[in-house]
Parts: structure tokens; C-alpha cells; sequence
């Protein structure tokens, strides 16, 4: 592949690190990053084992569909490893990674030799899918059969295969949240991806209950009941080995039950501050607030903004085995070996104020509270500071700035606002422009005075738009986090001490040195990474 030019030797050496430390194939690593576009990658594997390579067009559906009847559709989903047919001597598979090692198991499972040709990754599983979908759609309109002896019916087994690869799609597709949502005459399944909702599936209406009821099985929550909203969790182990964690919140609406599942999946966070798109001088600012003995680091912005990630690849880079850490949070959104996680339980009475007192009770080095809603809590973690602790935290606040407003109108006094805050980063995440398909565009000076972006634009005022292409959703792969660093020196203390208001705080942090969000986000857009017209959605 590095012969052929698809991947650089570098990238290749570390994916092939990477997927022996994993214990993945090499191609299955290669699929899963995706590393090479997928057609590109199925010719290449075509030509290099000698396969043929598969048109998904030319496919017999009734003949694949036939064979999914006699193995377990999770195996196939798992796998994505496809029986197209089977005659006296050998079966048909549509594989994306030929040195799959499941492809021994299920020609053993069929009891015959095994042909193999090479699809395409994303035609592949949207085959899967297909195939999937259209068993569970005829199984809906037949009786179910066996309930009365406790056996599976095919209606059963049918949901829970169509539950399995909604999932599946939703990890492989980076999702962070599934909506399961009922209508008086539809039911629509939708992800959000980079932030976006984006409708994946629209079955048949009157699955929606049992849809909800294999949820609520997986999740631990009581089927029976559905006048009252539910929490609960999913952890299921995926065909690679790792575990994938899943927050599961029903809600009783007009025609049913709307089920949401939020996916955390530490496999995909690196957890490093480098990897979160601050600016160099962002990122020190940050790491030196980190190595501080004492004080408080605030992570503000709206919800989905990004700050948990933010405030755990904090707590990564000060994880070392001489010092105590604890988290109170609601709840722990990724579990992190050597840090002692706490999750809030309101209903039993252990708010975030009741946690906070017990962790100090704990000898903690360095504390984190995932949210300060409220005065108690708001004052504990202040003296926590002025005890000698460092303290992580996060409020929703929509600017730096505004964060000093928010502590003040909760009831913490100026002085121990200036005593206690170390840092405030206020952030947002944009949509990334996919590398494959963005298109440089050329708009009129006045345009780009008008954004703001005249001191810094060429005066031909080219800027990337995106476009869109089979490696991405609508021009847009991946995310990126945007900032803006609010660092309390000892003059904005003293002016904060003296009771100054907002604009003047404001005036002294630029003087210093501070940034406006829409001006870090600018210099995206004049880097290529994002686009003028996401900054526009985002701030």
C-alpha cells in the first residue's frame, strides 16, 4: 500500500503498532480509521489477494437473505462479513478485510469451503443494514410464535438483530447519540454526528414499543413502566474486544416512548490537550494552570460544547500514582483507571455539594466537580482552593467573561472569585471541513469586512466551503474545538476585587492579551480547517 502510494510510511508503521496493540487486523484498523478512501482500499486488496471485487448492484438479495435465515445476524453484523449463496461445494462471501479470522468460522458454521470476494467497506454495511432492516420489516406482520413456552419468537429476534446494528452503525458512524422516536402514524431513528441530527432509519410504525421494550431490557430498566421518564446503561462488548458504553433516557411522549442513548467510547478520545484544536499559546496556558499546586480551572459553554472531554484530558495528563484524584459527576461519562469517580445521586440524596464534602474527607490532591449549579457547591469548591487543592469544574455560562457574572450572581464574593479562579475556557466545538472535498470559494472584500475578517483576508478573499463526497456528511468530517483563555492575572483580580463591571474586565483581559471566540474561530476559517458558514451556526 505504501508502494502504491495509498498510505505514507509513517502512517503505515504506526497503524500497524496501532492495530497489533488493539488486537485488530491491519486492514481492519485501516477500515476503521479510515486511513484510505474505501473503494480505493477494496481495489487495492482486490488486486493484492487475488479476489474478485464485489458490485454490490449485481447482488441477489432473496439469495443473501435466505442465508442470513440460518446464522446469527449479529455474527454477520459484527464481522460485516456477508453469505451471498452456497451451492454443494461453496459458499459466497462479501468481505471488507479478507484476513478477517471470523470467515474460517462461519464456512465452519455452513460446513463447506469458502469464496470470497472484496466489497467495498460502506457498500457492504449499508447491504448489511438493508438486509437487516427488510427481515425485521416482513417479520413485524407475522404472529409470533413459541412465547407461550418462553422461547424467542421471530419477531424477537428480529428486533434485537435491528437494535444490535443501530448500534453498531451508530460506533462505526461515530455517533454520539441514537433518538428512538415514536409519531402517531411513523417511528424515525435519527444519530447526531458532529453535532448534527441526521434521520438513519424509518421503520415500521408499530415496532416502536417493542423497540423501546429491547432498550429498556438491555438498559436494566423496567418495561413495565411507561408514564415516567427512566435512566439506566448499556455496556456491550463489540466484535474487537472493547467495550462500548451507552446512557439510556426514556421519556414517555404522546405516541410512545422516546428512547436516547448518548455513546462513550473512551477508545476514541486520545485524551491529550494537544488534540483538542487550542492555539499554541491556548495550550500553554492551559498546561500551566494544570501544573499549578492550587486553584480553580473553569470549563464554561453550552451543553455539547465539549467541556467534559476537555476537563478529562486535564485529570489524563495530572493522572500519576503520587497524587489522589477524585471526580463528582453526573454522570461519569468515560471511566479513567486511577482516578476515583463518584456519580451524583440526587434521588438518595448525594448531590454534588454532599459528594464535594466527602471527597475532601478523602485526602484528595485534586478534585473535579462535572457541574457548579448551585451556592453550596459553589462555595465548598472555593475552599477547597483555599485549602491547597486544585479544582476542575464547569458552568454553563456562553463567554469567559460572563463566567465571573455567573459565580457573582450565585453568591460568591468578588474576593474569593479573585482569589480562588486560576483559568476560565470558554468553548465551543465546530464541524472539521472534510480534507477530500473542500473547495476554495472567492467572496467580495465588503463580505469579508462585514465577517470581520478584513485585517486578516488576501485580497483575493479566498475562503474553503464545503462540499461533500462518499467520505463525509455534508463537507464535514470530524470535530474541533474552538477557545477563548481567561487567565485571572493579579491586576484582573485587583480590578475584580474593586467591583468592576463586565466591559472594564473585558477591557483589561485584551489589554493582556485575551481573545474573543469569534476571533480564535476566524483564524480557523483562514486556516482551512472549518468553514465561514459553521462559525456562523456554532457562535
Amino acid at each position: 500500500m505504501v508502494a502504491k502510494g495509498l498510505l505514507k510510511k509513517e502512517t503505515a508503521v504506526k497503524a500497524q503498532s496501532n492495530s497489533q496493540r488493539e488486537q485488530m487486523t491491519f486492514v481492519g484498523y485501516l477500515i476503521r480509521e479510515r486511513l484510505i478512501p474505501p473503494e480505493l482500499l477494496a481495489q487495492s486488496l482486490s488486486e493484492d489477494f487475488a479476489m474478485p471485487l464485489l458490485d454490490s448492484t449485481e447482488v441477489s438479495l432473496e439469495k443473501a437473505r435466505q442465508l442470513l435465515d440460518r446464522i446469527d445476524p449479529e455474527l454477520v453484523r459484527d464481522s460485516q462479513i456477508l453469505p451471498l449463496q452456497q451451492d454443494d461445494n461453496s459458499l459466497m462471501l462479501a468481505v471488507a478485510d479478507p484476513t478477517n479470522p471470523t470467515i474460517n468460522d462461519i464456512g465452519f458454521r455452513f460446513d463447506v469451503g469458502v469464496s470470497l470476494w472484496v466489497a467495498e467497506y460502506d457498500s457492504l454495511a449499508e447491504l448489511i443494514d438493508q438486509l437487516i432492516s427488510k427481515n425485521l420489516n416482513l417479520s413485524a406482520t407475522r404472529p409470533a410464535q413459541g412465547a407461550a413456552n418462553g422461547a424467542c419468537s421471530d419477531d424477537e429476534n428480529s428486533v434485537v438483530a435491528f437494535v444490535d446494528s443501530i448500534l453498531t452503525r451508530a460506533v462505526q458512524g461515530k455517533a454520539s447519540d441514537i433518538h428512538f422516536e415514536p409519531y402517531e402514524n411513523s417511528y424515525r431513528i435519527r444519530f447526531r454526528t458532529d453535532g448534527i441530527l441526521y434521520q438513519i432509519a424509518s421503520p415500521s410504525g408499530d415496532l416502536g414499543l417493542r423497540l423501546a421494550s429491547r432498550l429498556k431490557v438491555m438498559a436494566g430498566l423496567d418495561i413495565a413502566e411507561r408514564r415516567l421518564p427512566q435512566d439506566g446503561r448499556i455496556q456491550i462488548r463489540s466484535a474487537d474486544k472493547k467495550t462500548l458504553d451507552f446512557r439510556v433516557s426514556t421519556l414517555p411522549t404522546l405516541w410512545g416512548e422516546k428512547v436516547v442513548l448518548r455513546l462513550f467510547n473512551s477508545m476514541n478520545h486520545d485524551l491529550q490537550p494537544e488534540q483538542l484544536g487550542f492555539e499554541d499559546d491556548q495550550l500553554a496556558i492551559y498546561l500551566n494552570a494544570l501544573k499549578k499546586p492550587q486553584g480553580m480551572i473553569l470549563i464554561t459553554g453550552p451543553t455539547g460544547s465539549g467541556k467534559t472531554i476537555t476537563l478529562y484530558t486535564g485529570l489524563n495528563r495530572l493522572n500519576h500514582p503520587s497524587v489522589n484524584i477524585a471526580t463528582a459527576e453526573d454522570p461519569p461519562e468515560l471511566s479513567l483507571t486511577g482516578i476515583n469517580q463518584l456519580q451524583i445521586n440526587n434521588r438518595s440524596g448525594l448531590s454534588f455539594s454532599v459528594a464535594l464534602r466527602a471527597l475532601l474527607r478523602q485526602d484528595p490532591d485534586i478534585l473535579m466537580v462535572g457541574e457548579i449549579r448551585d451556592l453550596e457547591t459553589a462555595e465548598i469548591a472555593v475552599r477547597a482552593v483555599q485549602t491547597g487543592h486544585r479544582v476542575l469544574s464547569t458552568l454553563h455560562t456562553n463567554s469567559a467573561v460572563e463566567t465571573l457574572d455567573r459565580l457573582a450572581h450565585l453568591g460568591i464574593s468578588n474576593f474569593n472569585i479573585a482569589t480562588a479562579v486560576s483559568l476560565i475556557i470558554a468553548q465551543r466545538l465546530v464541524r472539521k471541513l472534510c480534507s477530500h472535498c473542500k473547495t476554495l470559494q472567492q467572496l467580495p472584500r465588503q463580505a469579508l469586512l462585514d465577517q470581520g475578517l478584513a485585517s486578516n483576508a488576501s485580497e483575493d478573499g479566498l475562503l474553503f466551503e464545503a462540499v461533500g463526497c462518499e467520505l463525509c456528511i455534508g463537507g464535514y468530517r470530524g470535530r474541533t474545538g474552538i477557545y477563548e483563555t481567561l487567565v485571572i492575572t493579579p491586576e484582573l483580580a485587583g480590578l475584580l476585587t474593586g467591583r468592576a463591571n463586565s466591559r472594564e474586565l473585558l477591557d483589561l483581559a485584551s489589554e493582556q492579551g485575551f481573545r474573543l471566540l469569534r476571533t480564535h474561530a476566524l483564524n480557523k476559517v483562514m486556516s482551512g480547517i472549518t468553514s465561514l458558514a459553521e462559525i456562523n451556526r456554532v457562535i
